[in-house]
């Protein structure tokens, strides 16, 4: 869970943070979502379904989300989202 500290803002219990550096992208699980942001899982419901990788896809303010068929939910911020999808944003690799 993260709290801004600017504004204390409470950000909803459902989000969890990536599992990895360098994928940006947080994870809930649908039906957790579903009680805390119904709004997101309804658009994401409408949304049709893409036929290479068959998940939904939704922009809802700041954020793009993703529903994949294991019930996962990922988020990313919209910039990120349209220039790099849900691939994981690769490290630069440093020689010694």
């Amino acid at each position: 869970m993260w709290v801004c500290p600017k504004c204390g803002y409470v950000e909803p219990f459902a989000w969890r943070g990536p599992y990895s550096k360098g994928t940006e992208v947080a994870y809930a699980k649908i039906d957790e979502l579903r009680e805390c942001q119904p709004e997101i899982v309804e658009a994401l419901m409408k949304a049709p379904l893409r036929e290479k990788n068959p998940i939904r896809e939704v922009v809802v303010g700041p954020y793009a989300y993703g529903l994949w068929k294991s019930g996962y939910v990922r988020r990313r911020y919209v910039e990120i989202w349209k220039h790099q999808g849900w691939a994981p944003i690769l490290m630069e690799k440093v020689k010694k």
